[in-house]
């Protein structure tokens, strides 16, 4: 099934964006820890063994340069927040383009991310190695070769020893329980941590009471019970299709877009195959496909599905 995949993300990047010139020979991407904060837990850490990360360069990034001695990519979320440095590329891609890819992390929708941090390497100046690098959130089932990210940092502009860049659900995190020194199992605190908030990225939809919609075309009449802010309009054309969507769009508020299927299959499903779902009674956008066993969501939201 496809789960509303505009709001996720399962891969994240740390690069130099836009090609970052000024450090001369000291592009080399070595740092401790990164840690993605989700409902208070680093999923990152506690899901260390299903990742798989590399270096590469970004011009190539489907080529996996090797890493520099005992330093290899993985370290970066091995929980450990090492005394020099865990992670480093290796020193023969010495240029501006290195990237460190963390791929198949669990699909993560971006508005339930509490905070990313990001431990540098502090002896000696190498900590400005860090200078012109940010943080890039991907869906990488959407965009395979990584080109538009759904989310992303700023890039760092100064050396710290400790990165914190907030995003939206960094609210719901307990207020008493940042950590002031390094810590695996807190996230850093803003005395510890420069700190950054990330509130710019791609939504598909944003549901917070009201119903944010970033253009609708329709030539018939619309009726929201609540709040609808549109900030563009175009009433051109026949009703159609896009009615259906502005109907589905109106009843996602009040839990209406759904659908039910099932089997009376007795038959032994292997792992990796198919569930065989090939009867459907109801489904509110005809969303469902009984020969495909896919759910192919057209409206962006926030969806629950139960399987039994």
């Amino acid at each position: 099934m496809i789960v509303n995949d505009d709001l996720y993300f399962n891969t994240i990047v740390i690069r130099r964006p836009t090609g970052f010139s000024g450090l001369g020979t000291n592009y080399i991407v070595n740092l401790k820890e990164i840690q993605c904060w989700v409902d208070n837990v680093n999923i990152l850490a506690s899901n260390s063994d299903s990742l798989n990360s590399y270096f590469a360069v970004w011009t190539d990034k489907g080529n996996d340069i090797g890493y520099f001695p005992n330093s290899p990519a993985n370290n970066i979320y091995n929980d450990i927040i090492e005394d020099s440095y865990g992670s480093a590329s290796p020193t023969a891609y010495n240029n501006e383009n290195i990237a460190l890819i963390i791929k198949d992390i669990s699909p993560t929708i971006i508005n339930s991310i509490q905070s990313i941090v990001l431990y540098n390497r502090e002896d000696s100046n190498f900590g400005n190695r860090t200078i012109g690098l940010a943080i890039e959130l991907y869906n990488i089932d959407n965009d395979p070769t990584l080109i538009s990210p759904v989310a992303t940092t700023n890039e760092i502009t100064i050396n710290d020893d400790v990165y914190r860049f907030d995003f939206h659900a960094i609210d719901t995190y307990p207020s008493g329980d940042f950590s002031d020194t390094y810590s695996i199992t807190k996230i850093a605190s803003e005395t510890l941590a420069l700190k950054e908030v990330v509130s710019e990225f791609a939504e598909s939809a944003n549901i917070t009471g009201g119903l944010k919609v970033e253009a609708i075309t329709t030539t018939g009449n619309v009726d929201v019970g609540g709040i609808l802010m549109v900030e563009d309009i175009n009433v051109e054309g026949s009703l159609s299709s896009i009615q259906t969507q502005v109907d589905a769009l109106i009843r996602i508020t009040g839990g209406g877009v759904n659908f039910r299927a099932y089997s009376l299959s007795t038959a032994t499903i292997n792992a990796g195959n198919n569930l065989v779902y090939d009867i459907e009674n109801f489904d509110t956008e005809d969303s469902y496909d009984p020969s495909t066993y896919i759910y192919t969501i057209v409206i962006g939201g926030t969806y629950v599905f139960s399987l039994g």
